[in-house]
């Protein structure tokens, strides 16, 4: 994944056009789809409330954080956690 920006994809469970929350489009509202990475990182973002079927929206964006609100809070989150949120469009 190095050198290469994250895209969407097919997931297992056969969701079409997921992608990674730090990619979603600004105020459109997005499900959340599935949660990915080490453990201790999944298990912290599930705990916030990223769970599949979660409606989040991205707010804003600043280089290197992604600000987005969910459950009626905004809340910041490095790129590269965001990156490990998968999303797809609400439509």
């Amino acid at each position: 994944m190095f050198g290469r920006p994250p895209r969407a994809h097919r997931h297992r469970g056969g969701h079409l056009h997921a992608m990674p929350l730090a990619l979603a489009e600004p105020a459109v509202p997005h499900r959340v789809v599935d949660v990915h990475g080490w453990p201790g990182v999944r298990g912290r973002l599930i705990d916030m409330g990223f769970v599949p079927g979660a409606e989040v929206r991205v707010v804003g964006q600043n280089g290197s954080a992604v600000i987005v609100e969910l459950l009626g809070c905004r809340l910041m989150l490095r790129r590269g956690f965001a990156n490990h949120i998968h999303v797809q469009p609400m439509v």
